[in-house]
This record gives C-alpha cells, structure tokens and sequence, in this order.
C-alpha cells in the first residue's frame, strides 16, 4: 500500500510541475477558500450546543430567545454554502482549463513521434489510453481540491476544537483515524493490480470495437460478425469476472469502516454523557461533539474511495507521461538556421548516394546502396515489384523514416536540414489513399493553407477534374464530406486530394498510386492535368498501372532496393527486361493479346504470352 500511495503523490507532483502558473495561483487561492470554509464548517455544531445549553439550563425559555443562535446558524451555511460554489466554480475551471491544454499538448506529441510507435499499436486502444490518461490527470486534481482537501480541512478543525476543549474526548475520538485508516490500507492493498487489468481490458475492448468500425464493410461482407461478436463478448466476460470480484471485497471493506466507525461514535456518546453527568462538560455538548466525530469520520468514509480512485487516476496519469515523454521524430529538431540554403532551378532535385534503409526486424536491406540522381524539372517515373523498395524511397523522401546510412539532398539542401515546414511547403505529397479530414469539400481541398481564396481552389478543383461534381453536389464546395471522405467515391476522394497539392503548387510533387482509384478516363485527365501544372517543376510518381509513367521523362526501375533499370517507356519496353514483365502483367490482356496504342498512332506494340519451360516469358515486337 505503501507503494500506491508514494506513486500517488509522485504523479500529483509531477502533474502540479507541469501546470501553469495561472492555473497554481488559481488552486492555492481555491485552497485558502477550503480553509475557511473548514472552519465555519464547525460553527454550527458550537452553536447548537450553546443553544442547548440555554434550554437545558433556563426554567422557561422564550422562542425569540433561539433567534440569535439560529441566524448565527443560518448565516454560518449561507456565507459556506455561497463561498463553496466559488471554490467549486474555481477547481472546475481550472481543470477544464488544464484537461484542454494537456490534451492539446498530448495531441501534439502523437503527432511528433515517430511513425513505428505506431506500428504495433491499434488506433483504437491508443486513442482510448490518450483519453483515459488525460481524464486520470483532471480527476486526480478534483480529488484533491474537491473531496480529500475540503473534508480534511473539516476533520483537522472539529478535531481541534475537542482537543482544546475536551482533551481526553479528543483523544479517544481521535483513534478512530489509524484504525479506520488500517482498514482502508487492507482494502487497497487487496486490489493491488486489479486496477491496471482493468484499464488494459477496457483498452482491449476500445481496440476491438475501434478495428471493428474501420473494417465495417468487409465484416459485412464476409458474414463475420457472429464471429467479431464473440471475440468481443469473450474479452468483455474477463472484465466483467474480474470487477465483480473487486466489487464484492469493496463492499466487505466498507461494511467494515461503518462498523468501526459506529463503535468510536458509541465510545465517544458514551465519554462524553459522562463528563456531562461529572460537569466536566456542558450538556449541549454531547450533540457538540457528536456532531463534531461526524465530521472527523466524514473523510474516512471518503478516503477509500479517494484512494482507490486516485490510485487508478495515477495509473493513467503514468501514461500520460509515458506519452509525453516519448522522443519526437527527428525531423522535427530544430535546425541551425546555417544549414539552410535556398533551392536553384539550376540545382538537382533530388541527389542520393550510398543509402540504405532496414526496416526493424527485418534480414535484408530495403534500400540497398542506392545513388540516384533526379534533376530539377523532371518527371521521373518509378515502379518495381512488391517490396522492391520504391514506396520506402518515397517515406524517406519526406522524412517519414529515416535511413540507417547515406546521404540525400533534395531541392538543393542536405534533407537532415530541412524541417517538417520546409517540406511541407515546397513538397506535395499524394498517396494512394486519399487524406480528407470531416469537414467540407472547401476546408479539404484547402486543408493546412489559411485564407485560400475560392477563386483558387475552383481553379485547383478544374485541374483535378472534380469541380463539375463538386458543383453538381447539394451545397457544392460547403458540402460535407463525411468522416475520412465516406460520403464520396474513391476517385473523387482521390482527386480531392490532388485538386489539393495543385491549390498548393509544390517544387516537387511525389504521387505514390495516386491516380489508382480513378477510371480510365479520369485517370488521363488527371495525369494531362499533373504534368501541365508540374511543368518547369519536378515529380517523383510511383505506379503500378504502368501506362501513367508513358510521358515520364525517365522511369527508373527498382528491385531488391537498387536500381536495375532506367530510360524512357518506350525503351524499357523495347529493352525486354524487369520492366517489360512489369507492363506485360499490369495490362487486362484477353485470350493473351493486348494492343497498346501509342498517342501518336503510328505504331502500335503487341504483346503475347509464350510458355517456355514450364513459365511466362513474355516477347514484344513493334509493327509499323
């Protein structure tokens, strides 16, 4: 137990370190309040028994006698009761205060960490532990300033005036502490554990449900949600075996507390009609200090449960500052402002030499020695089997990962040096999973650029080929999109998203699959539309659907993380390597034929499937 209560105070003192200085000053002027209030807690209990006394002691009273001890009463509540809701006011707002603030704060951090945090983690269980942490940080701060603090307070000042005035009662009413604080110790102790089991199964839950959401679709689509139904129902059992058992010792405990404390205040009525019957006290005191025991048991009765709760709120305040103290990805660091330079168009746009890039776990290299050189203006195509390495050089690019060796320079600076702000000015990034935020087609195709004029995201909407869709819809450009875009179509997400980075007319573009989504026809306007707003400007594409890289100034071909081939699409195409098996096996070919025709339409080449030895070989020929 004792363990639970220094982790207790350990994270109440790291949660004050890291409170404002506005939000301290407020709490230590609610806490000043408590005192106050503390005292004139006990007032009416004296006065009561004063008035008692006057009764008890006058042969006849007059009713307009009690009027003086009754006002000093009633104003005694009104001046507490009115003064406890500006402290209750006051705690309040300062923790809604801090739980923005650390949210935001937590917030920024998840944003800042390192992508492979999240690797292992499902969205669902680490946004239910983000929350879970910040309301266990706000709770442990209204435990303190709005249960244990204020009854404390009480307790002190009623025991204090029955010490002063009645030292031996005060004595005796004072044991009652260390043995219902011994029963409240046994009853912590007794859940030692079950908290976090608890936590960690309700993140299970919030991990399950979340996944379940995401993958509604296909659930539904493969019948399997019997299934899902009884991974859940099995996880939710656990937890709720594991709290009814918590719950039953809770209720022995308390039984326990309410036995002891009913004896103490049996010893103390007992102790304190005897010094009445001895004159060693008034007969208004018995009710004095009878109410008085009430209020010194009354944080007892609490205490378990403020305990308990802020033994759980500690536990989630441990992982909010596991969170935060988590290390920000480094292309967040700062960057001496030495470093930087300016990009030239006469410049490369992107210089590699000697890179290589293991992901954790894995026996071989991703990215294996790599040079490459891409200059400014170019459209460079690059494709490559599955795990080839192409979408990785593309993350390291825009310092989503970052290689173990090697050095890049893109748009004419060393890429270490550049900040997450330069990047995102000066490069466009699409992936093939379209990006869109809940809000409306406007606010998406604007998205992190203030003040965009409408003028320029219709314009940008047009090179998209969206914006005739976009103004067919209910409300247009103020339409709502839905969470991550549901209420569109994957191709008019996906142009959404390109309709985006034309708005923001980037130095370099890097599209990874983005026009897979679209149809045939969106597609070649989109692809018409990218490289006559890129003209002059750089773009990196990834593709699979090869017919995309057609006008690519260069395609460079990947395999086992190194570059095993480069030229334009017609001569790889001629060349019969990697790149030819590439085209031939992302084309719809029927009964094995495909006709590709070329723009200009003079030639046209025919590709067909030869079996040799048992595999694929795939011959092309030109006809003129």
């Amino acid at each position: 137990m004792k363990t639970e209560i220094m982790q207790i105070i350990r994270c109440f003192r790291r949660v004050v370190g890291i409170l404002r200085r506005g939000q301290r000053w407020r709490l230590l002027f609610a806490l000043a309040l408590m005192i106050f209030t503390g005292a004139l807690t006990n007032v009416p209990p004296i006065v009561l028994g004063k008035l008692l006394d006057r009764f008890v002691d006058a042969s006849k009273v007059q009713f307009w006698e009690a009027w003086p001890f009754l006002t000093i009463i009633l104003t005694t509540i009104l001046l507490r009761e009115g003064i406890q809701v500006g402290r209750r006011y006051l705690v309040e707002d300062t923790c809604a205060r801090i739980g923005k603030d650390v949210r935001v704060d937590l917030v920024r951090r998840l944003l800042r960490l390192d992508l492979g945090f999240f690797t292992d983690r499902q969205s669902g269980a680490l946004h239910g532990r983000m929350n879970r942490s910040v309301e266990g940080l706000v709770k442990l701060i209204k435990l303190c300033f709005l249960d244990f603090l204020p009854s404390t307070f009480i307790a002190a000042f009623a025991l204090g005036v029955v010490l002063y005035r009645a030292p031996l009662l005060g004595c005796i009413m004072a044991l009652v502490i260390p043995t219902g604080f011994w029963i409240v110790l046994c009853q912590v102790a007794s859940q030692k554990g079950i908290r976090i089991n608890l936590l960690r199964s309700k993140e299970e839950i919030d991990g399950a449900v979340v996944e379940l959401l995401g993958g509604l679709e296909n659930v539904r689509a493969m019948n399997t949600g019997d299934f899902e139904t009884v991974r859940v129902e099995r996880v939710a059992e656990r937890l709720r075996a594991k709290e009814i058992v918590h719950h039953l010792w809770m209720a022995m405990y308390d039984a326990a507390k309410y036995i002891n404390e009913g004896l103490f205040h049996i010893l103390v009525l007992g102790m304190s009609i005897w010094l009445a019957t001895t004159d060693t006290i008034s007969t208004g005191d018995i009710l004095t200090y009878s109410m008085l025991f009430i209020s010194v048991v009354t944080p007892l009765r609490e205490i378990h449960r403020i305990l308990d709760e802020a033994h759980e709120s500690s536990i989630r305040v441990l992982d909010f500052f596991e969170l935060m103290d988590l290390p920000e990805d480094i292309s967040f660091a700062t960057v001496p402002a030495s470093s930087k330079r300016s990009f030239s168009e006469n410049e490369q746009a992107v210089k590699i030499s000697g890179l290589n890039f293991t992901y954790p776990g894995a026996c071989e290299p991703t990215i294996d020695n790599l040079d490459l050189v891409i200059q400014a203006g170019e459209f460079i195509g690059i494709c490559g089997p599955t795990g080839s390495g192409k979408s990785t050089i593309l993350k390291i690019l825009l310092r989503l990962i970052h290689p173990q060796r090697g050095n890049i320079f893109l748009l004419g600076r060393d890429l270490n040096s550049m900040t997450r702000e330069d990047l995102a000015r000066m490069v466009g990034y699409v992936s093939q999973n379209a990006f869109l935020v809940s809000g409306t087609v406007f606010d998406n195709i604007a998205y992190g650029m203030d003040n965009a004029p409408p003028e320029a995201v219709e314009e940008a909407a047009r090179k998209a080929n969206i914006h005739n869709e976009i103004v067919a819809f209910p409300e247009g450009y103020h339409t709502q999109v839905g969470e991550r875009g549901s209420k569109l179509s994957g191709g008019q997400r996906q142009r959404i998203a390109l309709a985006r980075v034309f708005l923001q007319s980037p130095s370099l573009l890097i599209l990874d699959e983005a026009t897979a989504a679209l149809d045939n026809l969106n597609e070649r306007v989109v692809q018409e539309a990218i490289e006559e707003a890129m003209i002059g400007k750089t773009v990196i594409a990834v593709a699979h659907r090869l017919t995309t890289l057609r006008n690519a100034d260069r395609i460079i071909v990947f395999d086992k993380g190194k570059v095993v081939e480069s030229g334009t699409y017609h001569d790889l195409l001629e060349a019969g390597g990697l790149f030819t098996h590439l085209a031939q096996a992302s084309m719809d070919a029927k009964d094995n034929i495909l006709f590709d025709e070329e723009r200009d339409g003079l030639s046209q080449t025919l590709w067909r499937h030869v079996p040799i030895q048992g595999r694929q070989e795939v011959i092309a020929f030109a006809q003129r």
